[in-house]
């Protein structure tokens, strides 16, 4: 591929998209994804957070992302979040730097509008040279049909979701300890084509799940392979109705003969279902997303109720986290170039304990990476284990 070398001064500031450029980024989106990103006028209108951002040259959009916020519930407390999704560079402009420098503008904007940490879709080599981590543990499983090895509960049918399961699939979702913060409208897209199943009880709604064709499938013939995006509610229901669509007492069209699943870490009672039901596959990261902390002191407020149920107060009282340096690393000098962050905590007659690491690698202890926690000796060795890893709340309809 031939790429354009322009002087560095031709391109502008990442800045947030204008009206008369949105036909430009729709064409960008096109080009570099292969389908519509929706209503063009309306990445470009006036937003008080998040927004499109953008590097143009001659009026033209080179390169550009998107932003948005949300927050998630982990037991009580609730994290902050920023998300980017979008990233897409001209093919004549690749290779001169431009998404990592939206990238470095992004953490700062999220910062600045108060998220604590970045999520990215995707986990690409600029992410993960900027400092961005993959993490979230998840326990994979593939479950396949065959026939019941034990009688099934009765009083257990499943069936389609559809639109006017709405308001139950919200109620259900809504008594998760650790899920998004999201209204109930947002359901409706994924109950739209039939996309997902209720399991009822004796007449009760019990769980959903909602599911995709994995991506190898999508194009071919009909093979009743789905992976589950999102499910909540009773654990025993959800087992048990797994069980019959892939035993078939519960016939769906189409007959299901395999389902994917991944389960947070935290999940322990569904997971020790599951260990039952199939063998699991083992934990891994969350796949095709990097993260990041932005702004450490900012999570130790979100989480203060997260903490007061974890510490004693002699242990909460002294306790700071501590953020020093850029928040983003440079992709040419490598993580030397990374900010610091740092977990500290004085006590009246022990003196301080200090547990300093890079930011990613502190992004990594904090969200859940597979590498075990450092060793650690005296009050951070209480402390550390006891908060993180943070619950992992992905994936579902937000990770989608």
């Amino acid at each position: 591929m031939l790429y354009m070398t322009a002087n560095q001064n031709e391109f502008d500031s990442p800045r947030k998209i204008r009206l008369e450029e949105a036909a430009s980024g729709a064409e960008l989106y096109k080009i570099c994804f292969g389908g519509d990103m929706g209503d063009e006028d309306e990445s470009a209108r006036p937003t008080r957070r998040g927004g499109w951002y953008v590097i143009t040259r001659r009026g033209q959009v080179v390169s550009q992302l998107g932003l948005s916020h949300s927050q998630v519930e982990l037991y009580g407390s609730r994290l902050r979040i920023g998300s980017i999704g979008g990233v897409s560079t001209h093919p004549d402009y690749r290779e001169q730097g431009l998404a990592g420098r939206l990238l470095a503008h992004s953490a700062h904007v999220f910062a600045e509008e108060g998220a604590r940490l970045m999520l990215i879709s995707g986990g690409r080599g600029l992410y993960t040279r900027l400092g961005n981590v993959p993490a979230m543990r998840l326990a994979g499983y593939t479950l396949k049909a065959a026939p019941h090895p034990s009688p099934l509960t009765p009083g257990v049918i499943i069936r389609s979701l559809d639109t006017a399961d709405l308001q139950t699939c919200a109620r259900l979702y809504h008594s998760e300890p650790v899920r998004f913060v999201r209204r109930p409208e947002e359901f409706n897209g994924a109950l739209h084509y039939n996309r997902g199943w209720l399991i009822e009880q004796d007449d009760a709604p019990r769980a959903y799940l909602l599911l995709f064709t994995p991506w190898e499938y999508m194009d071919g013939p009909e093979q009743g392979v789905r992976e589950v995006t999102e499910y909540a509610g009773s654990r025993l229901a959800l087992v048990e109705g797994m069980r019959q669509a892939l035993s078939g007492v519960n016939p769906l069209q189409p007959p299901i003969h395999e389902l994917r699943l991944s389960v947070p870490w935290q999940d322990v009672d569904f997971l020790q279902l599951l260990d039952g039901f199939s063998q699991p596959l083992g934990m891994v990261n969350l796949h095709w997303h990097t993260m990041r902390l932005v702004n450490f002191p900012g999570l130790r407020h979100d989480l203060a109720g997260y903490i007061q149920a974890r510490l004693p107060k002699e242990l909460r009282r002294g306790l700071r986290f501590e953020q020093s340096g850029p928040l983003q690393a440079d992709p040419q000098l490598g993580p030397t170039s990374d900010g610091r962050m740092a977990i500290t905590w004085e006590g009246s007659r022990k003196g301080v304990e200090r547990l300093e690491l890079s930011s990613a690698e502190m992004t990594a202890l904090v969200m859940g990476s597979c590498s075990p926690l450092p060793a650690l000796r005296g009050a951070l060795g209480e402390i550390v284990p006891a908060l993180f890893p943070l619950p992992s709340f992905l994936p579902g309809i937000n990770y989608r």
